[in-house]
């Protein structure tokens, strides 16, 4: 097969592979955007019927809590996505960095053919100089190569740890927890007690039981939202240190073993 022949199959290659990767990059994005937007409106959704559930419960009027209501669920709602952008913006960045590796993986890829077929000359012509240069280069960039293999295998470990790390955040803090009305309770004397609850002082009680643990529930979540978003913030600074001192390092080597006598 003529070189130019190897040429376009190792750039059909090349480009075949490129979109794979940027397809299955994509795929896991657009799950895991969605994913995350599911879980969002999901949990609105029930802390809405949460709060209509308690106020019929508490036989009080929705309509003058209405205003409550939504900034309540507004406030909520609020703190979610704060959370989630965080973490959007460190699988973004992961996503970036999974993609210029890839690149510079193909780039070595690239060189290593070019450098082979160089090699391949100078042995023809018995230019000894130049096969030993070939051979450095077929080195090096064979290095590179496997160099940022492990840097795409650890991103996409990184992506995926993202994914799990933010579903189970939005899970664990955003649990709304109030222990005076249990849903799941219909015991004979739990229906005695909130049967004497409802008829009397319903809309103290309301705003006693309910408003008022909803309020320290909500500063309990605040103080829980705060720390896990500097807590991602700070991994996504040690990621970027990470990833330029890694390229830094693998340039450094691959000269180093260019320029071996």
């Amino acid at each position: 097969m003529e070189n130019t022949d190897i040429e376009v199959k190792l750039s059909l290659n090349l480009k075949e592979l490129s979109e794979n990767e940027s397809n299955k990059l994509l795929l896991w994005a657009t799950i895991y955007e969605r994913t995350c937007y599911d879980i969002i409106d999901k949990k609105t959704k029930e802390f809405e019927e949460y709060l209509e559930y308690q106020a019929k419960a508490y036989k009080v009027n929705v309509d003058n809590y209405k205003e409550k209501f939504n900034e309540l669920v507004s406030e909520y709602n609020s703190k979610i996505r704060r959370v989630f952008a965080q973490y959007n913006a460190q699988y973004i960045y992961i996503q970036n960095e999974t993609v210029l590796a890839q690149s510079n993986q193909k780039i070595a890829i690239a060189n290593l053919i070019a450098s082979k077929r160089n090699e391949l000359k100078a042995l023809n012509v018995k230019n000894d100089v130049l096969v030993q240069k070939s051979r450095k280069k077929i080195f090096a960039t064979a290095q590179k190569k496997l160099n940022y293999d492990v840097v795409i295998d650890e991103c996409m470990a990184r992506l995926e740890n993202c994914q799990k790390n933010t579903i189970h955040s939005l899970n664990e803090i955003f649990t709304i927890k109030n222990n005076q009305i249990a849903k799941n309770n219909n015991s004979i004397i739990a229906k005695i007690k909130r049967l004497f609850k409802f008829s009397f002082g319903g809309e103290k009680n309301f705003n006693k039981y309910v408003i008022k643990q909803l309020e320290s529930n909500f500063k309990d979540i605040e103080a829980k939202t705060v720390l896990k978003v500097a807590d991602v913030k700070i991994q996504l600074m040690t990621y970027i240190s990470q990833m330029e001192k890694i390229r830094n390092d693998i340039n450094l080597v691959f000269n180093e073993t260019l320029n071996k006598v």
